[in-house]
């Protein structure tokens, strides 16, 4: 009894590691929003493009990598690229972003 209780904790612990694992790879891609998938999102899942966007910003201005600054709310920043869109522009959430830093 022992050693099936032993391989039942080793398999559960294997099982765990790879759904971690699985989803710390799932979490970390981060691929490019294109314009099409943008107009198709909810708002909800455009405020947290936009909320990850803002942490990764204030990740690399304390690693020191940017001094770019980001005052607006989440909603400020969505409401600019709605409207950017709207002006006809074909690039990328990420190729947008950097346009929408605070003047210096």
């Amino acid at each position: 009894m022992a050693g099936a209780d032993f391989f039942a904790m080793k398999l559960r612990s294997i099982v765990t590691l790879i759904a971690l694992v699985s989803l710390l790879v799932v979490a970390c891609g981060r691929g490019e929003v294109s314009p099409g998938r943008w107009e198709a999102m909810s708002s909800d899942e455009k405020t947290l493009i936009v909320r990850a966007l803002l942490g990764a910003e204030t990740v690399a201005a304390r690693k020191g990598g940017t001094n770019a600054k980001y005052s607006g709310t989440a909603d400020d920043y969505v409401a600019r690229i709605d409207a950017v869109y709207q002006r006809g522009d074909d690039r990328t959430v990420e190729g947008i972003w950097p346009e929408l830093a605070d003047p210096e």
